[in-house]
Order: structure tokens, then C-alpha cells, then sequence
């Protein structure tokens, strides 16, 4: 009986959302930036930074990262950006800036759990005061190691309640 409903599910065409997109950093991606633009990774902050502008001028209403800005970088003079009216800023402080121009970015954080208690893992000033929000993007794992499930929210003693990245991307 099961083995039919999940076949009569399969058969439906089911509906697609038209407005969603993901960019992905994948092994294609880091080599590419690798060789052709020699970035190591973790990149320079400011190619984050033009991904949220023209995310934004291509009229992103949410913009979500679950890449952790928790440490500034180190300021090279090779990595520095001009802003019109600013000079050249760190690439650090670039992020910041694209990220308060666009105020639509969602920024994913780690955490961690001692003494049963999770304590969110904050990103760097520049980027928390700039970000719209920031949520959380992690998964417990259960007894056995396997992930199966993630919670909608946790609970930070310093900042709150912090909803999963998913559900402020939804909201």
C-alpha cells in the first residue's frame, strides 16, 4: 500500500518554485578561482561582497550565507576595494558595506554546545551590524552520528532566540 501511494506521489508533477536560487562553492568553483584568479580559499571577503551586489541589482529579495564570517582577515593592500567617495577599504570592510547596501542579507552561524548549552559563534561587528539577520546553519547529529533533522530555532544566552537559516530566508 505504501510502495503504491509513494509511486502515485512520483507520477504527479509537482509543483516548482520559479523564484529560488542557490549559488554553490563546490571543488569546480575553487578551482576555477584557484588557477584563473589565484584566490585560495577562504577568498577575500570582497568576492563575497560583489556576489551580494549583483545579487541585489539582479533584484534578490533574500540573500542567505552559510559561509561563516566569524574572524576578520587580514588587510592586504592587494585584496583592498575603491568605494567612490571612501578610497580603498579592506575587503572586510567592503563585505560590510555591500552587506548594509543591500540590507536583505541573512547571515548563516555556527555554534557550539558545552556543558548542554549552545552558544552561537557570532560573525566579526562589520558584518553582524550590517546583516539584515543572522540564523543559524547548523544540524545536530543524532545518537548514531547520522544528521536527520534540524531544529527551527536554538536558544543563545547573549543573543536570543536564533531561527534556522532556511526559515529567515522563508520568512
Amino acid at each position: 500500500m505504501l510502495f503504491r501511494s509513494v509511486r502515485r506521489a512520483f507520477e504527479r508533477p509537482a509543483p516548482v518554485a520559479t523564484n529560488l536560487a542557490a549559488v554553490f562553492i563546490d571543488n569546480d568553483s575553487l578551482k576555477v578561482f584557484n588557477d584563473q584568479f589565484r584566490y585560495t580559499w577562504p577568498w577575500p571577503r570582497s568576492l563575497h561582497g560583489r556576489l551580494v551586489r549583483e545579487l541585489k541589482l539582479q533584484g534578490a529579495k533574500a540573500i542567505g550565507f552559510d559561509v561563516f564570517f566569524i574572524e576578520l582577515q587580514p588587510d592586504y593592500a592587494e585584496t583592498r576595494v575603491l568605494i567612490p567617495g571612501r578610497g580603498k577599504v579592506s575587503s572586510d570592510d567592503y563585505l560590510g558595506a555591500q552587506l548594509a547596501e543591500a540590507k536583505n542579507v541573512i547571515l548563516g552561524i555556527p555554534g557550539e554546545t558545552t556543558e548542554h548549552q549552545w552558544r552561537a559563534l557570532a560573525p566579526a561587528d562589520v558584518f553582524r551590524t550590517n546583516a539584515m539577520a543572522i540564523a543559524h546553519a547548523t544540524s545536530d547529529r543524532d545518537s548514531d552520528c547520522i544528521l536527520r533533522r534540524a531544529r527551527p530555532f536554538k536558544d543563545d544566552p547573549a543573543l536570543g532566540r536564533v531561527w534556522h537559516l532556511g526559515i529567515r530566508l522563508a520568512a
